[in-house]
């Protein structure tokens, strides 16, 4: 018997929890950001039409979210949805990771509907059934690196940004 299991670090887990803030993303920042990580993760947009990579900084509905937790979010989130489809967990581990998060129910079930949709475009691509992990990640495993040293950069830029806020008022 074997068990599959996602680990997920501390930063991915801290950046996943942003996404659960409605002070840091309201509704609207919220879905916007979660459509463009799959739309970025998968290549296609919601009508499963091939699309290329999308900047978040060019993203209107996340323009007057703070930059950094957007950009912790978008990685922390890249990142759990590779994790998700590389270990090839099912639907309840995947669920019971973002409530782990706390993560507010509507939004858990935002992000499985997203999952949910972007396998369903990839079967009715290929006309078959692969495991999560093909579904998903197809051929954008390569970019998994790139957003898991986007969330330690951002972790960094956070931790020098706290650090002199510490010092300018000491």
């Amino acid at each position: 018997f074997f068990c599959r299991v996602m680990e997920i670090s501390q930063q991915v887990s801290a950046g996943v929890a942003l996404l659960g803030d409605e002070t840091a993303f309201d509704d609207g920042s919220f879905d916007a950001l979660v459509k463009a990580t799959f739309r970025n993760a998968c290549g296609e947009d919601t009508k499963g039409k091939k699309q290329e990579l999308q900047s978040i900084s060019e993203i209107k509905e996340l323009s007057d979210v703070d930059a950094v937790a957007v950009k912790s979010a978008h990685a922390a989130l890249t990142t759990f949805v590779y994790e998700a489809a590389k270990t090839d967990v099912p639907a309840s581990q995947i669920i019971s990771s973002l409530e782990d998060s706390r993560l507010p129910e509507a939004r858990v079930k935002a992000i499985m509907v997203a999952m949910k949709h972007a396998i369903q475009i990839h079967q009715k691509d290929t006309h078959e059934t692969y495991s999560i992990s093909h579904k998903i990640l197809g051929n954008r495993f390569r970019h998994a690196k790139k957003y898991a040293h986007t969330v330690k950069q951002t972790q960094n830029t956070t931790q020098a940004r706290n650090l002199s806020l510490t010092h300018a008022h000491t």
